[in-house]
């Protein structure tokens, strides 16, 4: 089943700011057009101070818009657009004077190729550090992008090596089976489950699996069931449970709701051929004399 990265990555980041007592809005709609934007870190000194020593943001800023792109999503000449003009408007919306107080992180789980080596040509970016690359011409908001899959692997680094593939993914789960984080695993378990019993099986410890799932019920918890399972496809979320899990609780008119004439035939008749012989209805049939 895929893993709705976007949503996961949402409330893992909305969880780690919170530590540095930094507020974080997810989906921080524009009011013009009704566009949102992934998330917003409104940051004073002193939460960018934090920010600065325990996170990978050191850069940030008084206003951080952040996007993410995640695998199945990758950033587009198109979308990079869009998310250069939803900048636009959320510094027109919030009174943004001081070009130096906003800035724009797109963070991207593979390399945008095409953006780095100059395409389009208006913007360029400069490398500023491991994973990391600022716009230095053809944009007037100042536009990070930084590379989960090009990180370090460093304990600062970790929230954001979750969301990483290839051999950068197997770098980290080893660190982390070794660091055993609690939370990290649940998120790398929620998203490369296999991966992870890979891990573990390499590193011969033995898998916390009841623990995990208990931790993985209780982010459901908090973070909306509902909202959860909205990054998931009607058939990946009834992929793996049995007719009798996806019926439970169903009334009998309800099971049947939607299906055509010609269906409720074929059902009717799977129906009495299950009945026991001379049964209708759980009543005994009377013979004629």
């Amino acid at each position: 089943m895929r893993t709705p990265w976007d949503i996961l990555f949402k409330s893992f980041l909305a969880r780690c700011f919170k530590r540095d007592y930094t507020p974080l809005e997810t989906e921080s709609e524009v009011r013009y057009l009704a566009l949102t934007i992934d998330a917003v870190a409104r940051c004073n000194r002193n939460q960018r101070k934090r920010l600065a020593v325990g996170t990978p943001f050191n850069f940030f800023t008084k206003h951080n818009l952040i996007e993410f792109k995640s695998p199945h999503d990758r950033l587009t000449v198109a979308e990079f657009h869009r998310i250069l003009a939803r900048s636009h408007l959320y510094a027109a919306q919030h009174g943004v004077k001081n070009l130096s107080d906003i800035l724009v992180c797109i963070i991207c789980v593979t390399r945008p190729t095409w953006l780095l080596n100059g395409k389009p040509p208006m913007v360029t970016f400069t490398r500023k550090a491991a994973a990391v690359y600022l716009s230095d011409s053809g944009t007037v908001i100042p536009c990070y992008i930084m590379v989960t899959n090009e990180l370090p692997v460093e304990p600062i680094n970790y929230p954001l090596l979750v969301f990483t593939t290839g051999q950068k993914r197997k770098e980290f789960i080893q660190a982390l089976v070794a660091d055993g984080d609690p939370e990290l695993l649940t998120f790398a378990y929620l998203l490369y489950e296999d991966d992870v019993k890979e891990g573990f099986a390499m590193a011969k410890k033995p898998l916390p699996e009841e623990e995990l799932m208990e931790r993985i019920r209780s982010l459901a918890r908090d973070y909306g069931v509902e909202r959860f399972l909205s990054g998931l496809t009607p058939a990946e979320r009834l992929a793996g449970m049995k007719p009798e899990e996806r019926l439970a609780g169903m009334k009998p008119e309800e099971r049947l709701a939607g299906m055509k004439p010609e269906e409720l035939a074929q059902l009717r008749e799977a129906i009495d051929r299950l009945l026991p012989n001379g049964k209708t209805n759980g009543k005994k049939k009377r013979r004629k004399r």
